[in-house]
């Protein structure tokens, strides 16, 4: 059931430019737990091949940033080098609309369908900044992933970045 009186209280960083190392120092342990892992999980004798398949889905969550900035990139170079015919694709597109309309985009339709439900339906004009952030999040996770990269290929040790904390704290606890 939806319960749109419940909170949950936590301290989110204050500025983009914390908020991005944060992002990327999320993608960089993931995907170097990824790198670690892998082969591991799939050489596994103790696991059936659905626990397999579930870890994969889970290890390499982080990868589909990266795969969808590739692919932009992509899609942009071969639009300009006028390699890209749109109108012989036009299967490939209806499948993609329809998975980034159904996957990606899910957060734009609960957000949506929440401030509906909340009755509060000015604060969907907001929601464009869901684009500015999906696209913010492509970068700093396609970042972090090639930092983990870099840390695996010339054994490099990642130092640890703690994310910047803006509330003082008093004696007896925080402000």
């Amino acid at each position: 059931m939806y319960a749109n009186s419940a909170e949950c209280y936590e301290e989110a960083p204050e500025a983009w430019h914390i908020r991005a190392r944060q992002i990327a120092r999320w993608s960089r342990g993931h995907n170097e737990v990824m790198f670690r892992y892998v082969w591991k999980l799939v050489k596994s004798k103790y696991l059936s091949f659905w626990q397999k398949l579930d870890g994969m889905f889970l290890l390499f969550i982080y990868m589909m940033p990266v795969i969808l900035f590739f692919g932009l990139i992509d899609s942009i170079l071969l639009f300009f080098l006028d390699e890209m015919d749109i109108l012989e694709g036009w299967w490939v597109l209806l499948f993609l609309g329809a998975y980034n309309t159904f996957g990606n985009f899910a957060p734009f339709y609960q957000v949506g369908t929440a401030n509906v439900i909340d009755g509060s339906r000015e604060r969907i004009l907001l929601l464009p900044y869901l684009a500015f952030n999906f696209y913010f999040y492509l970068w700093f996770i396609t970042k972090g992933f090639f930092n983990a990269l870099v840390d695996v290929l010339t054994r490099r040790e990642a130092k640890w970045q703690k994310t910047e904390r803006f509330r003082k704290e008093k004696p007896g606890g925080f402000t």
